[in-house]
């Protein structure tokens, strides 16, 4: 836990000075005029929850309103802004991965709202002579919308110029950014990840420096489209571009021929049910109860994750990098994000499938899935259940823009 609402004992100012934002009520606030914030401990790849409010009192507009940021070891940033009704550049808006990538979707709540990342940060590797051998990675959910997913970064942040890799240590603190403007911040905690993440680092070096040598846009170039508006829902809810397969009423959103009903407004399945909708890159949420004996939720009809034990394996594939199931009375959260294969293509190297999984707020899958990369078409997604002992609620999916 870096931040639990009482105190600054995790942090440091500028130059290991004593810290002087703001503390009370179960927040610290940018004090402005001080230094920005850094932890005393140092990380490398991880799992990072924040939350952050912009000041309820609008004031400034484009970059001057409600400015910080996160910065994973003090050099790669998801931007904190107040972009509610609020134009700037799209490489610097709220979640934005700062200079480089703007988030698929702005998804910001209004100014004073608590708004929630939740980021896996895949740190950058170097070899001899400090040359990059991989470079990093971010996946970035923001008020439980995914706007960032396995996107590869082509160095630090960077401001009007574009910043290369320089080598740096393993692990760094991680960064609060003063800005000037009084942002809150409150339930901080980290999660170190094992390195083993499956990506080869020569693809992954190739993919890096080729999607760099065509890109087209300047960094914080002002001619770049912005991202659309998605209203978030309320914790769990679906967004506002949500497909919302099952909300306790009926099953007008899935295909027949499964064995389902609907019992006290859950959805009980024996077998296995399809969505009438094909999906490719999605996300998905579904909540559930009961213990599950074979059950799974499968994408393209390939890669299927078990909501059985141990849940959150892709089964056949990847065990799940941690447990994080409650008990069997008790409700689960799953999210699911995936993004099909491709296949090389204009001088853009191939990409294989990805997989993350959130199971109650944790991670447990960053998978990059087996095969060859090649050109994967949408479709339905499949929920399973052998046994009929699951029920099913709140389950929804949105396709990722691209």
């Amino acid at each position: 836990m870096l931040f639990d609402g009482r105190d600054l004992l995790k942090w440091v100012g500028d130059g290991s000075q004593a810290p002087r934002w703001k503390v009370a009520n179960g927040y610290m606030e940018v004090v402005p005029d001080t230094s920005s914030l850094w932890t005393k401990e140092q990380f490398g790849d991880c799992q990072l929850h924040v939350e952050w409010a912009a000041p309820a009192q609008v004031q400034g507009d484009g970059q001057g309103r409600g400015n910080s940021g996160v910065i994973l070891m003090g050099r790669y940033e998801v931007q904190v802004l107040d972009c509610y009704e609020n134009a700037t550049y799209a490489d610097g808006g709220a979640a934005a991965i700062y200079g480089q990538e703007p988030p698929l979707v702005n998804c910001c709540r209004k100014p004073g709202a608590w708004q929630e990342y939740d980021i896996v940060f895949r740190r950058p590797h170097f070899g001899e002579g400090g040359k990059l051998t991989k470079p990093a990675f971010l996946t970035v959910f923001h008020n439980g919308v995914v706007v960032h997913h396995d996107s590869v970064l082509f160095g630090p942040m960077s401001f009007e110029t574009r910043q290369h890799y320089q080598a740096h240590p393993d692990k760094q603190p991680l960064l609060l950014q003063n800005h000037g403007n009084p942002v809150r911040y409150r339930n901080l905690w980290i999660r170190p990840l094992s390195e083993e993440d499956g990506r080869d680092s020569g693809a992954a070096l190739e993919r890096c420096q080729t999607e760099l040598a065509s890109w087209p846009w300047k960094v914080n170039d002002t001619q770049r489209p912005r991202p659309p508006v998605v209203a978030p829902g309320a914790e769990g809810s679906p967004p506002a571009d949500a497909s919302v397969l099952f909300e306790g009423g009926n099953l007008a959103q899935w295909a027949a021929g499964a064995a389902a009903k609907v019992s006290d407004g859950s959805l009980v399945v024996k077998g296995e049910l399809r969505t009438k909708d094909a999906f490719g890159d999605c996300q998905v949420h579904v909540e559930w109860t009961g213990s599950a004996k074979r059950a799974g939720l499968r994408f393209l009809d390939r890669y299927e994750v078990q909501l059985d034990d141990p849940l959150a394996a892709i089964r056949r594939l990847c065990p799940p990098l941690a447990l994080a199931a409650r008990g069997s009375r008790q409700q689960q959260t799953c999210d699911l994000v995936f993004s099909r294969a491709r296949s090389a293509e204009e001088g853009r190297p191939g990409r294989h499938a990805h997989l993350t999984v959130l199971v109650n707020g944790v991670l447990v899958q960053d998978a990059v899935l087996p095969g060859v990369p090649t050109n994967q078409p949408a479709r339905p997604v499949l929920l399973r259940d052998d046994a009929g002992s699951v029920r099913f609620r709140n389950v929804w999916a949105r396709e990722l823009a691209r």
